[in-house]
């Protein structure tokens, strides 16, 4: 855990979603060390993965879905279930791998995730996932104050 005001996520809880449990079990160790609450959930179900995270009100939902495709069928079934029952605020982040860069920025354009990590065939910088994470709280937090209800666009 790191000192200072980097201690204020230790509270936040982050929602790890994958298909594949070695993967959700590495991201999960690449994140213990920075965040106490972590929820992993694997499965193919997106209606169950949207149940899940309904009900976990977790601030980040991280998708590790090898599958970018996968992931935008997540993300729009959960902007169907936010339209029908509004969740939480929570921020989006989609893991990738270099063949799907292009898809990964459009669903960023579709504002269908807030952010994308290259993630296979290997991470070469281990502190990545940490800091997108990290930045999307500080950006969920923001959204959160008074001053910023009043703007519309969403980083």
């Amino acid at each position: 855990m790191l000192p200072g005001s980097l201690l204020a996520n230790k509270h936040s809880l982050v929602f790890i979603a994958g298909n594949n449990k070695s993967v959700v079990e590495v991201v999960y160790a690449q994140l213990k060390d920075d965040f106490e609450k972590l929820i992993m959930h694997v499965t193919d179900d997106a209606n169950d993965i949207v149940n899940e995270f309904r009900h976990s009100y977790a601030d980040v939902l991280v998708l590790a879905f090898e599958n970018i495709e996968l992931s935008a069928q997540l993300s729009d079934a959960l902007f169907k279930a936010n339209r029908q029952s509004p969740l939480k605020p929570f921020r989006l982040l989609a893991l990738c791998n270099k063949s799907n860069v292009k898809r990964a920025y459009a669903l960023y354009g579709e504002r269908l995730i807030n952010d994308y990590i290259v993630y296979w065939p290997l991470t070469y910088d281990p502190y990545r996932l940490v800091l997108s994470v990290r930045r999307r709280l500080k950006i969920l937090n923001i959204m959160m104050m008074p001053s910023y209800c009043s703007r519309k666009s969403v980083p």
